[in-house]
């Protein structure tokens, strides 16, 4: 009898949390595992990239409290005849757990994968105390970094012994090394000049992720064939489009947009750029790295968890837009280091995040929780 998982998340939109959601439907075994997907509010354009067959739900809670949630999350696991109700992030967590008692399930598992700008401030007492309670009531609790794990214990919202930490992992057959024909057609299709060095980023362009610190390293930068993107969209993407045009960069700064090809838009950089005040686990540096292209990130989250400092790439402390450029300059200069931080890194990946290593230790936690 195949175990039947009802996936509670707050959307299905792009992301990196329902990128590993995609992934995980996608590379389960089919024959043990089917899957039911709950969204919170709206959106679910993740969906067209499931191979396999998932039932989905969308219940179009808007911001706020609803208490009509947990009573229609309780409806769906008695019609589904779900085994396991697993909950991602805060936003979905105090719904789908009073969902899971309502309807009869008792296997609940949670999973934390980063934080919004409002989770990087001082707490309400409120919801410590919420989640302090639905932690006891789960039967697991998963991270995707070690740093994600600490900070859950540390903070005493759950004990050690119910936290496993398992690193996002990425498909290293399809983000792989292109040749250089392949990636001229991908900057004449994304319109960005063929021999300009390219520094780029992919990520929801909200406040957590610090876009706007890419603008100014675009403008401190003076290095004429020097181009940045950013692919993605999100609420900043206004200001980042006035600040873009208050610096005069129009032509040396593109905002791709939301993008579906993400291997097309990762093959036309020459280095990627994380600046984000916190990650859980970045997808797309650990893609970034799959393809050989070095990574300069804030050591930020588990960011350092994936990225081996003057190794596979560089690590920025603070932010300081400073190191940022010096190590930009160190790697735009230097052919050769580009291209032993490339085979590092794509070596790095292929031993330690596997997508396969990713899906057996969740395939493990799921066995293990009925």
């Amino acid at each position: 009898m195949r175990i039947k998982i009802l996936h509670v998340i707050y959307t299905f939109d792009i992301g990196g949390l329902e990128n590993g959601l995609v992934n995980l439907i996608n590379y389960l075994p089919e024959k043990q595992f089917s899957h039911v997907v709950c969204v919170l509010s709206k959106g679910k354009k993740c969906a067209e990239r499931v191979k396999k067959k998932a039932i989905y739900y969308e219940l179009g809670k808007e911001d706020g409290n609803n208490f009509l949630i947990p009573f229609k999350i309780a409806s769906i696991i008695r019609k589904e005849k779900i085994d396991i109700v697993h909950t991602r992030n805060w936003a979905s967590l105090v719904e789908g757990v009073l969902g899971g008692l309502l309807g009869g399930c008792r296997t609940l598992i949670h999973s934390e994968h980063g934080k919004e700008i409002s989770d990087t401030l001082k707490q309400p007492v409120r919801r410590i105390i919420a989640k302090r309670i639905c932690f006891r009531l789960v039967k697991n609790i998963i991270t995707v970094s070690n740093f994600l794990k600490a900070e859950l214990v540390n903070n005493s919202l759950c004990a050690s012994f119910k936290v496993k930490s398992i690193i996002n992992g990425v498909d290293t057959r399809k983000f792989a090394f292109i040749s250089e024909e392949e990636r001229i057609k991908f900057r004449k299709k994304y319109k960005i000049p063929e021999s300009a060095f390219v520094i780029g980023s992919i990520g929801r362009l909200s406040k957590i992720k610090n876009y706007m610190q890419m603008v100014l390293l675009c403008n401190d930068l003076q290095c004429n064939n020097s181009f940045f993107i950013i692919a993605g969209d999100g609420p900043e993407r206004e200001s980042i489009e006035h600040e873009i045009k208050k610096f005069g960069l129009g032509n040396r700064f593109k905002l791709l947009g939301e993008q579906h090809f993400i291997n097309e838009v990762l093959s036309t950089f020459d280095l990627f750029i994380n600046t984000s005040h916190y990650e859980g686990v970045s997808n797309t540096i650990l893609e970034a790295m799959s393809k050989g292209i070095p990574v300069i990130a804030h050591s930020a989250g588990g960011t350092p968890e994936i990225v081996q400092n003057c190794s596979t790439g560089y690590l920025i402390q603070e932010n300081k837009q400073e190191d940022y450029i010096c190590a930009i300059k160190r790697l735009k200069k230097d052919e050769k280091l580009r291209r032993t931080m490339s085979e590092m890194s794509r070596r790095y990946v292929k031993q330690n995040f596997s997508l396969d290593k990713m899906v057996r230790e969740y395939k493990d936690v799921y066995l293990s929780a009925v």
